[in-house]
């Protein structure tokens, strides 16, 4: 699950280990800052699902513009 989220590639494993908690209990402590933490979140999470699932689509050919327009 962690190849979808693309901040989190590059990182070495103890660093998410400790970073997730951290970011968590900001969450549920300040509750003000957890909702658009999570929110966020979740949207950064759907983008890299929907990213990876419409990677493996071709691309439709575009044709150039008409000369003289």
């Amino acid at each position: 699950m962690l190849y979808l989220i693309p901040g989190l590639r590059g990182l070495p494993m103890p660093v998410i280990g400790f970073g997730l908690p951290v970011v968590f209990a900001l969450g549920w402590f300040l509750p003000l800052f957890g909702i658009p933490l999570l929110a966020f979140l979740t949207f950064d999470f759907l983008r890299a699902v929907f990213r990876r699932r419409d990677s493996g689509r071709p691309e439709v050919p575009v044709s150039p513009a008409p000369a003289g327009t």
